[in-house]
Formats: structure tokens, C-alpha cells, sequence
């Protein structure tokens, strides 16, 4: 993970189980990561912002429940690794702001994502 300009980028997705908001094991690794990232760069920001996007499959308001639920369990891990709460803000889209265009391959996995968005 590392702090480029206005965000937070991880270099693999977050995963989550199927149709849930449990982190697998990998992704506390990615987590850790962040988390060592906030607190060296403690300084830089006000508030990160955990932004939940999942793909198209399902209604909309399954959706975006599962995406605020997965960026509160991003969120509760992070705080779990010594960063602030209030430093801290999980917000859901569901399918709202897809990275890239359905027609791309593999567009439903990179739609599915957690994002860090610094405020400074």
C-alpha cells in the first residue's frame, strides 16, 4: 500500500467472502499494510474516507447494504490496528461507480473493490 496524492492504493483487491462483508485472510494482510501506511503518514490527512463498491449482480439495495457493510468492516479492522475511529468514515455506492465499463474483461472483479480517499 502506498499514499499517492488523494489516495490510499492497494496493489491487490480486498476480498471478502461470497455475498458478504467477512475479510478473507489475505486481505488482512493488504489491511495491515494500510493501516502502517495511515500511521506513518498520520500528519498528511484529516480523514479517510473507506469507500465500498460492489459489481451489478443483485437489486441495488442488496448492494449497497453489502458495500457499506464491507467498508464498516474494513473500517472496524483498521481501528482494530491502532487507527483512530474518527479518522476513519465507511461509506457505501453498491454498483453505483463502477471503475470500468462492463464490456471489459474481468469487469465484474475490478468493480467489486474498497478504495481510500484521503481528505487532507
Amino acid at each position: 500500500a502506498v499514499l499517492n496524492g488523494n489516495r490510499i492504493e492497494v496493489m491487490h483487491a480486498i476480498v471478502f467472502g461470497e455475498n458478504s462483508a467477512r475479510l478473507l485472510p489475505e486481505s488482512k494482510k493488504i489491511l495491515d499494510e494500510v493501516a502502517q501506511v495511515m500511521k506513518k503518514n498520520r500528519d498528511s490527512y484529516r480523514k479517510i474516507l473507506i469507500d465500498g463498491h460492489t459489481n451489478k449482480v443483485g437489486s441495488h439495495a442488496s448492494n449497497l447494504k453489502l458495500s457499506i457493510a464491507r467498508a464498516k468492516a474494513v473500517k472496524s479492522y483498521l481501528v482494530y490496528q491502532g487507527i483512530a475511529a474518527n479518522t476513519l468514515e465507511a461509506r457505501g455506492f453498491g454498483e453505483k461507480k463502477p471503475k470500468v465499463s462492463y464490456m471489459e474483461p474481468g469487469a465484474y472483479e475490478i468493480n467489486r473493490r474498497v478504495e481510500f480517499n484521503v481528505i487532507k
